[in-house]
């Protein structure tokens, strides 16, 4: 077993534990307590654990690992798969017009957040449009505004959501609708990643 192999048996014992020491996971692993000391450090310093000390009634205290946020990537997540199920439900049930409204419901609701941080009344359209590029980055789309032909193109070069648009491209309208919500400017969503472009792209009109 490798290096990188017995880390994530590490961490996997600690997700199973919770809480766990050092001589806890040499019993685990069978291993000795400083090759196990050795890969906590590894462990520490690519902050995937984090530690408290625990008082001992002898000897010094006993450093206590549990997982950081950032191991969590280490385990299987399935957000996306949850939320295409989801969404087939609604369209089953209901329709794919309710999945439409709920949707619309969604972007306002996300646009509401943003006018409650910025006030857009006071701003030019071009820090309007900053504004809201800043927004996209800090959500993982990578984006970036250019000026095009007296308007403004916004193009995202990732899709946080991209497997569920794969399969519903109804998500697509997310970007553009809270735009939209935000401002009273004419905003088209021209092309998409699944156009085998190499971004989706948002074109913003001339006032």
């Amino acid at each position: 077993m490798n290096v990188s192999d017995t880390r994530r048996e590490i961490l996997g014992e600690i997700k199973k534990a919770g809480e766990i020491s050092i001589p806890e996971l040499t019993k685990k692993l069978n291993i000795v307590t400083n090759a196990v000391r050795g890969h906590m450090m590894l462990l520490e310093k690519e902050a995937l654990v984090t530690y408290k000390w625990l008082r001992q009634k002898r000897g010094r205290p006993l450093k206590i690992y549990r997982l950081s946020e950032t191991a969590e990537a280490y385990f299987p997540k399935r957000y996306d798969d949850l939320l295409i199920e989801i969404i087939e439900q609604i369209v089953t049930t209901e329709g794919a017009q309710r999945l439409t409204k709920v949707l619309a419901s969604l972007s306002k609701k996300k646009a509401d957040g943003i006018k409650e941080r910025v006030n857009f009344a006071i701003l030019s359209r071009e820090e309007v449009l900053n504004c809201y590029v800043d927004y996209l980055n800090k959500e993982g789309y990578l984006s970036i505004l250019k000026k095009s032909d007296g308007g403004y193109n916004i193009l995202n070069y990732n899709c946080i959501y991209r497997n569920v648009a794969r399969k519903y491209r109804e998500i697509c309208n997310i970007c553009p609708e809270i735009l939209r919500e935000l401002t009273d400017l004419r905003v088209e969503l021209t092309t998409t990643i699944f156009d085998e472009s190499p971004c989706c792209k948002l074109y913003v009109a001339p006032q």
